[in-house]
């Protein structure tokens, strides 16, 4: 069962080393994983984490582990509150010039956005949930496949009435 777990840590280089720690003592396999610096609270970063868990029972105890964290400030299981998830992947499609025109009605109802042409091949850009961009990726694999880089997930909770009462930032907040 695969789970999105969206952490806010303190800015340390130790912090991800911890995580990954409880990741590897449960051995939890980690699918994708995204950090960056929180715009708004340049000493603490969002931590993004798509793991593979056998249960809800080991993803409950997961959940408790990390939230035990020292440099872990917040933990929040996106799969359960109903989190918005995307990933980014650039795939680069052997493309004749005799097909090519085929290839791009295919990337149409993708979105997908050609980033790149060459003689040969034409590089696609799109975003998603992780199953458009599998499903993308199948559609155009037969033409023949060059290249692919994903991003992994990024993801936060959708706004609800338990969040309601966050506090809300601008850009010119502290």
């Amino acid at each position: 069962m695969k789970k999105v777990v969206h952490l806010l840590t303190n800015n340390e280089t130790s912090a991800l080393s911890r995580i990954l720690g409880v990741l590897s003592k449960r051995q939890c396999q980690v699918e994708s994983l995204s950090v960056t610096s929180d715009v708004f609270k340049p000493h603490f970063s969002n931590v993004t984490l798509v793991t593979d868990v056998r249960s809800e029972e080991e993803a409950s105890l997961l959940i408790k582990q990390l939230d035990k964290l020292i440099d872990v400030v917040e933990v929040k299981d996106l799969s359960i509150k109903g989190g918005v998830a995307r990933e980014l992947a650039l795939v680069k499609v052997v493309s004749p010039s005799d097909i090519r025109s085929e290839i791009i009605s295919l990337a149409e109802p993708f979105r997908a956005s050609i980033i790149d042409v060459s003689r040969d091949a034409l590089t696609f850009e799109l975003t998603g949930k992780s199953e458009k961009i599998d499903a993308f990726i199948e559609l155009v694999k037969p033409y023949g496949i060059k290249e692919v880089s994903r991003t992994g997930a990024v993801a936060f909770i959708r706004n609800d009435k338990e969040d309601s009462s966050s506090k809300e930032y601008s850009l010119t907040s502290n």
